[in-house]
C-alpha cells in the first residue's frame, strides 16, 4: 500500500506532463504539422520554440542545396526539389543544432528564401539566416543575438552557374577552396517591402548578365495548396509559390500529436524572436488579465485615500482635535509655570523690603568698595612698572653681555691674526738664513776641488 501511495503522485506528474504537451501542439502552426509530419520529427524546446528535423540522414546534406535559383518580380526565388521545401524555404529559419543537426523554426511571414548573401567578382555564395535573424519593414534584416554563419555553412558558386538547373554540382569543394573565397567575398543583403510582400534582392541581377548569362524574369503565381506545386517550373513566364494566411497557419487539423521534448540545443532559446507572436498574444493578455484584477483590488484603497484627503481638507480650517495624553501634559505644564511665578514675585518683594530697611549701610560699603578698588588699581600700576623695570634691566644686561662677547671675539681674532703674521715672518727669515748657509757651502766646495786640482 505504501508503495502505492508513492506511485500515485507520480503517474499524476507525468499525466499532467503529457496532457499540457499535446495542448500546446495544436496551438501556432497546425497547418505546418499536418503538412510536415510524414517529413521528419517535430522537437519542442524550452520558451515555446518548435523546429522541424527532416528524415534525412546524410552528413553532408544543408538547406538551400537541392533546388535552383530564379529570378522574380519578387527577388531571387529558391525553387526547391525536395518534398518540404515548398514551406521550409519560404518560411521560417534554419539552424545547425549540435545536438539535432540542421533543423527549421517555423515563421509566419513569407518571402522567395530566407538567405544571406556574399559575392566578388567571380563567386556567388549563400547560407541560410539563423533563427536570430527577424525582419522588420523599418529595419529590414536585424539580429536579436550576435552570430556569424561560419564558412562551412556557406556554398558558393561561380556567376556563370548560379542560375544552373542542379546548382549543388557546381559548388565550389574543398575547406581551403571555401575559406580562401569566403575571405575575398563580401556580404549584401537587400530585404525589401512591397504592395506587402517581402522582397529578396540579394544583389544586382546585372552583374550575371554582363557575363554572358541570359536570365529571365518570371512572376510568381500564389497558391494555396501544396499539390499544386508538381511540376511546378515547367512555364518560363511564371512560377508557383504556396502562400498560406497567417489564420490558416495557426488553425490546422485537430490531430493531437506528441512532440519530443528537449531541453538539449545550442540555440539562444531567450533570443529566438522568430514564430512567437500567439505566444506574445497569451501573455499579453495574461497581463491585461492580472493588471485587471490588481487594478480591481486596489479600488477600494483609493477611495479610502480620497476619503482621508476630504477629512483633511476639513481639519485645515478648523483646529484639529487634542488628544487626551496631551491635556493632562498641557495642565501640567500650567501648573509648574504657576508655581515659579509665585516664586519669582515673592523673592523680589524681600529683596525691595531689605532695600528700604538698610538704606545707609549700602552706601558705605560702596565707599569701602571704592577705596579698595582704587587701592588695587594703584599696587596694580605699581607691580606693573616694577616688572617693566626688571624688564629694562635684564635687556640691558643681555646687551651689554652680547657687546663683551662680540668685542671678546673680535679681540681673539685680532691676537690670532698677529700671532699668524709673527709666525710667517719667523718662517720667512729662517728661510733666508738656510739659503745663505748652503750657498757658502758650495762656494767652500768648490774652492776646494779647485785646489786639488791644482796641486796634481
Amino acid at each position: 500500500m505504501k508503495k502505492l501511495l508513492y506511485l500515485i503522485p507520480v503517474i499524476l506528474i507525468i499525466f499532467s506532463f503529457k496532457v499540457e504537451a499535446k495542448s500546446y501542439n495544436n496551438v501556432g502552426f497546425g497547418y505546418f504539422y499536418s503538412q510536415l509530419d510524414r517529413y521528419g520529427e517535430w522537437v519542442e524546446f524550452d520558451y515555446g520554440v518548435v523546429a522541424f528535423r527532416p528524415h534525412i540522414r546524410s552528413h553532408n546534406w544543408a538547406p538551400y542545396t537541392m533546388g535552383r535559383w530564379i529570378w522574380t518580380d519578387d527577388g531571387w526565388y529558391w525553387d526547391s526539389y525536395e518534398a518540404f521545401g515548398g514551406i521550409t524555404y519560404h518560411y521560417g529559419r534554419w539552424f545547425n543544432d549540435e545536438y539535432y543537426g540542421w533543423i527549421w523554426i517555423p515563421d509566419y511571414d513569407w518571402a522567395p528564401a530566407w538567405v544571406e548573401w556574399r559575392y566578388d567578382n567571380d563567386y556567388i555564395g549563400w547560407a541560410p539566416l539563423s533563427p536570430y535573424a527577424e525582419y522588420s519593414i523599418s529595419y529590414g534584416i536585424r539580429y536579436s543575438h550576435p552570430y556569424q554563419s561560419p564558412y562551412s555553412h556557406w556554398h558558393f558558386v561561380d556567376m556563370r552557374h548560379f542560375c544552373d538547373d542542379h546548382v549543388y554540382n557546381r559548388f565550389v569543394v574543398g575547406e581551403t577552396v571555401k575559406y580562401r573565397v569566403y575571405n575575398n567575398t563580401r556580404t549584401r543583403n537587400e530585404y525589401d517591402t512591397r504592395n506587402g510582400r517581402i522582397i529578396n534582392r540579394g544583389f544586382d541581377v546585372q552583374t550575371i548578365r554582363q557575363r554572358g548569362v541570359s536570365v529571365r524574369e518570371r512572376t510568381i503565381e500564389r497558391v494555396s495548396d501544396v499539390s499544386q506545386l508538381r511540376n511546378n517550373g515547367s512555364d518560363n513566364t511564371k512560377i508557383r509559390a504556396l502562400v498560406v494566411d497567417r489564420n490558416r497557419i495557426s488553425q490546422g487539423d485537430s490531430k493531437q500529436r506528441d512532440f519530443t521534448k528537449s531541453t538539449r540545443t545550442s540555440m539562444e532559446l531567450k533570443n529566438v524572436q522568430i514564430g512567437r507572436d500567439e505566444l506574445r498574444v497569451k501573455e499579453n493578455t495574461r497581463n491585461t488579465t492580472t493588471e485587471t484584477r490588481t487594478d480591481t483590488e486596489r479600488k477600494p484603497v483609493v477611495k479610502e485615500q480620497n476619503r482621508n484627503n476630504n477629512n483633511n481638507r476639513g481639519n485645515i480650517e478648523t483646529t484639529p482635535p487634542v488628544k487626551r495624553n496631551d491635556v493632562k501634559g498641557n495642565t501640567r505644564q500650567n501648573v509648574k509655570e504657576t508655581e515659579r511665578d509665585r516664586i519669582i514675585k515673592e523673592n523680589e518683594r524681600t529683596i525691595n523690603n531689605n532695600r528700604s530697611v538698610n538704606t545707609t549701610t549700602p552706601v558705605k560699603e560702596d565707599r569701602k568698595q571704592i577705596q579698595t578698588r582704587v587701592n588695587n588699581s594703584q599696587n596694580n600700576n605699581n607691580r606693573s612698572s616694577n616688572t617693566d623695570n626688571k624688564r629694562d634691566v635684564k635687556v640691558e644686561r643681555r646687551t651689554e653681555t652680547r657687546t663683551n662677547v662680540i668685542e671678546k671675539r673680535n679681540n681673539s681674532g685680532n691676537t690670532t691674526q698677529i700671532k699668524r703674521e709673527t709666525t710667517v715672518e719667523k718662517t720667512r727669515e729662517q728661510n733666508t738664513v738656510r739659503k745663505t748657509d748652503e750657498k757658502r757651502e758650495d762656494v767652500k766646495r768648490d774652492n776646494q776641488s779647485r785646489g786639488n786640482e791644482r796641486s796634481r
